[in-house]
């Protein structure tokens, strides 16, 4: 079938299912208001032995609205109705003619017998809908019904060959007959009208409310099994779907059964007649107990070749008819041995369980939900929690609700007190669960729409919710605007029309922080506007320490970037083999990871971000871009090679990537660039060949160009990688950021280590940032990945503007400052080194005037630690002594002379990674 017609099909029978519904519901309130009612129930008397209901005898008013017509006329709860317009109750042929002449407007005389005293009471029909409590519970179900259905059918109209979009759409049919079930059954008013119950009336209602309101259960169930992937459960075991719908199945026909036969029962007055039809029931059952046998015969034998699991999951619909079978059969065998009590209980349990399995359903669906948030990926969490949330809310408030209810109308039943007398709150109380129905829809649809099941333009670009807000905030400010304007005039008295124009404008301009604050709100939460980049960038600096699997690092990083830029979608292209393949993804289909793929030769030629819309690029390529609608991709480099290619859609506000945007991406890509080396030198760590040069391309390829600035630096470990850091970074043309870490121990591990506090420093320093701040913010991200190991960390902005160097030593080595004189000078404020044992201590900062020719030298313990063959260290006194004696050279010379020294005195043995930095103020 043509996407067209399945469209039209789903219109079609919508319109034809629920047209039929709100047609009964419509003729249930034309009838209503026609036939009226008096407003009372009393248990049928059929003149046999019966027993007491609640305490009341039959025939005695159970129940009656106060403000209804028996209540005005003065019926009383209690009251013995003895004969109704001269017709006794036990004659239920007349009875039944004479409610079907009353009409709304009529008197019925009730006899009635009160305290041993009989009296006629004349009560007066009437409309039982004029109640606004009735008319807006009848109304909130109404509504609800056509929200299930414009949900439903606008998902399926937008996805109809998606199967989960299928059963969605069903769940909102079912679920809107259901509640416009509700209404009729509530508007209908049979049970209080207070002549008879005409039980093929009163049972038409209930069978639309079982068929649809029970079906919405394993539809819901169903739905959960397969949202936002199939549940193992039904991968494994296809079949076990049947069952989720044959509890429903054989829960329907035996209330319709039962049901019929009742309502059949009662028409009947010969005694025969009855007892033919007892022996035939009994025939059905014992039919049904042999059936039930046959079945459970027929899976033991399939259970020998498959395993009993195994033939009880292929045959879900046969084992459960074969176990109500055999109840069915154990009842008729039960009954004939004269075991009342056990016939009984066997009875009960063979009519509820079907109901007890299908009230388990909504418990099962939650259940199912938490496994799937539990169980999947980043962005399929974020498609489930909203109907996790939307389920759980509604059925909580409907469990809750529904229980105290009814638990309040069977104590005061059971104490005598009139329920009528809170029928109204109650009333008013069920409007409360009808409405959060609502949920469960909204929250599906919005999972389906938002989180790119389908396109993410029909929910963003052309949203409802955006025009309403928007549009309520332009109503909000016009009103305010004219309202206030035209008040303040009116007072002043103003007549001018050049008066009244400015005042207005005064008004208006007051007003527009208000306006601009609210729309900016709007936009924030409705993906109009761009989240925090810095944010952005450190949470993905947090992800490229602490990732250990590859796909789970992407994806993650690929959600935090269209988070922050708010665009349509974001995918990483990873290499594999000699192609690059989708490997991480937000805001387009499932079936892009691991199809689409681009050439090595294609992702090598983008050096830069750039639209390849507007680049020629092999067919293949283009295609495969264009079918994620890339409109910006930015290639992801470490040491020169290409690492992965970002592809990003348009942006939700339709804007172009701005300058901001694209250093963004950029330095999100940098990061990734870190976390893919890391995550693949943690999975190769014999590799230390290229894991020295990633570790290299972390440290400054050359030092910034500043004016009255020399800057050098040198790294040196002691094996192919090491845990010694230190990075350059230009804040402004007149301060420098220099950094110089050492993580605790050597190789792969401290290397490791040092990568993540490299990105944590770049995401964390900015030009207003105390060092202290800046140490801070490394240390929440370094710390909860050291374990048992610390970091020591100086970190410090030169301003040569100023003449002066402020700093956060954590623990480091104190650096060495020598003057032009000769004279040298130590950077001794320190705080404690960077580790979970000290991760709440304070921070200290310091600070030192600088004069030119002056000269700083930052260094790590693989400097001062060093030792000769007699084991003696080189001492930071050595160092002091030697930076104060060749205070005459250059940065690069003087770094480059000290690590020759060290070298020197000791022989050429690294015991320890060397790392130091040389500043000279020129």
């Amino acid at each position: 079938m043509t996407r067209t017609r399945r469209v039209v099909s789903a219109v079609l029978l919508t319109l034809l299912v629920v047209g039929a519904a709100y047609a009964f519901l419509a003729s249930r309130v034309r009838h209503t208001i026609a036939v009226g009612s008096a407003g009372l129930a009393y248990p049928e008397k059929t003149g046999g032995k019966q027993p007491k209901v609640f305490g009341l005898e039959p025939g005695q008013i159970m129940m009656i609205i106060p403000d209804g017509a028996g209540g005005k006329a003065g019926l009383r709860r209690g009251d013995e109705i003895l004969s109704i317009n001269g017709l006794e109750l036990t004659n239920r042929e007349r009875l039944a003619r004479l409610n079907q002449q009353v009409r709304t407007g009529d008197t019925v005389t009730y006899r009635i017998r009160r305290n041993g005293v009989v009296r006629d009471v004349g009560v007066r029909f009437e409309n039982p809908l004029k109640d606004p409590l009735m008319i807006a519970y009848a109304a909130a179900n109404a509504f609800v019904a056509v929200c299930f259905l414009a949900t439903g059918l606008f998902v399926f109209i937008m996805k109809p060959d998606d199967r989960r979009v299928v059963v969605y759409f069903a769940m909102m049919v079912a679920g809107a007959v259901a509640v416009l079930g509700n209404a009729s059954m509530a508007v209908d008013n049979a049970s209080m009208r207070g002549i008879y119950v005409d039980p093929g009336i009163a049972l038409i209602p209930l069978v639309i409310w079982m068929i649809f309101g029970v079906s919405f259960a394993p539809l819901t169930l169903h739905m959960a099994l397969v949202f936002p992937q199939d549940r193992p459960i039904v991968r494994d075991h296809p079949r076990a779907l049947r069952l989720v719908y044959g509890v429903p199945a054989v829960a329907v026909l035996m209330t319709i059964l039962m049901g019929g036969a009742a309502a059949f029962a009662r028409t009947l007055d010969s005694k025969s007649l009855r007892n033919t039809i007892d022996v035939g029931v009994d025939v059905v059952i014992g039919l049904m107990g042999v059936g039930g046998m046959l079945l459970l015969l027929r899976i033991v034998r399939a259970a020998r070749a498959e395993g009993f699991k195994a033939a009880l999951w292929n045959r879900p619909l046969q084992a459960l008819f074969s176990v109500f079978g055999i109840l069915a059969g154990l009842t008729a065998i039960l009954a004939a041995l004269k075991l009342k009590w056990i016939t009984v209980a066997v009875v009960i349990l063979t009519m509820a369980s079907p109901y007890l399995l299908l009230f388990s359903f909504p418990v099962l669906a939650c259940i199912s939900l938490y496994r799937s948030y539990r169980d999947s990926g980043v962005e399929e969490r974020r498609q489930v929690k909203w109907p996790l949330w939307g389920v759980l809310i509604a059925l909580s408030i409907r469990i809750t609700f529904t229980v105290t209810l009814q638990g309040l109308i069977l104590v005061m039943l059971y104490r005598g007190i009139d329920v009528a007398n809170w029928m109204r709150w109650m009333t008013a109380l069920q409007i409360i669960p009808v409405l959060a129905y609502l949920l469960i829809p909204m929250s599906f649809a919005f999972a389906i729409l938002k989180y790119r099941l389908m396109n993410i333009d029909v929910i963003i670009k052309k949203t409802v919710a955006y025009a309403i807000l928007s549009g309520a905030i332009v109503v909000l400010y016009l009103v305010l605007v004219g309202g206030l304007g035209t008040l303040l005039v009116n007072v002043a008295g103003v007549k001018n029309t050049t008066t009244v124009i400015g005042s207005t404008l005064v008004v208006a301009a007051l007003f527009v922080p208000l306006r601009n604050k609210l729309q900016s709100l709007v936009d924030r939460n409705l993906f109009r506007q761009k989240y925090d980049y810095p944010q952005a960038l450190r949470a993905i600096s947090a992800d490229t320490m602490g990732a250990r699997d590859l796909a789970t690092f992407l994806g993650g990083a690929t959600e935090k970037m269209q988070q922050a830029l708010q665009n349509r979608a974001v995918v990483v292209f990873a290499p594999r083999g000699d192609d690059f393949i989708a490997t991480a993804k937000v805001g387009v289909p499932d079936s892009v990871l691991g199809t689409q793929r681009l050439s090595a030769a294609t992702v090598a030629s983008f050096d830069r971000p750039l639209d390849p819309r507007r680049r020629t690029l092999p067919e293949a390529d283009a295609a495969a871009l264009k079918k994620v609608d890339a409109a910006l991709v930015v290639p992801v480099r470490s040491q020169g090679e290409a690492r992965s290619l970002i592809a990003l859609a348009p942006k939700l506000s339709d804007r172009e990537f701005d300058l901001e945007d694209i250093e963004f991406i950029s330095s999100a890509a940098d990061q990734i660039a870190i976390g893919i080396d890391r995550i693949r030198t943690q999975l190769d760590e014999a590799d230390f060949d290229q894991a020295r040069r990633m570790q290299q391309t972390l440290l400054p390829a050359e030092a910034p160009e500043m004016a009255g600035l020399d800057v050098a630096g040198i790294w040196q470990p002691a094996r192919a990688v090491g845990g010694d850091y230190y990075d350059l970074l230009k804040l402004s043309d007149t301060r420098l950021a220099v950094c110089i870490g050492d993580v605790a121990g050597k190789g792969m591990p401290a290397a490791l280590l040092m990568s993540g506090l490299q990105a944590a420093v770049r995401a964390s320093a900015t030009e207003d940032a105390a060092p202290s701040e800046v140490v801070e913010r490394v240390r929440r991200v370094v710390v909860p990945s050291l374990g048992s190991r610390f970091v020591t960390f100086f970190y410090c902005v030169i301003d040569t503007a100023a003449h002066r160097v402020r700093y956060c030593n954590a623990g480091h080595n104190q650096p060495v400052v020598a003057r032009a004189d000769g004279t040298t000078v130590r950077l001794t404020t320190s705080s404690p080194v960077l580790s979970r044992l000290f991760r709440t201590a304070p921070l200290q900062n310091g600070e030192l005037e600088l004069q030119p020719g002056d000269r700083l030298v930052l260094f790590t313990d693989g400097v001062s630690e060093a030792r000769d063959t007699a084991e003696n260290e080189f001492g930071e006194d050595r160092l002091a002594e030697f930076v104060a004696a060749h205070r005459d050279v250059a940065a690069r010379d003087l770094a480059a002379q000290i690590a020759a020294e060290v070298s020197s005195f000791s022989g050429g043995r690294a015991d320890d990674d060397l790392t130091l930095v040389a500043v000279v103020l020129t």
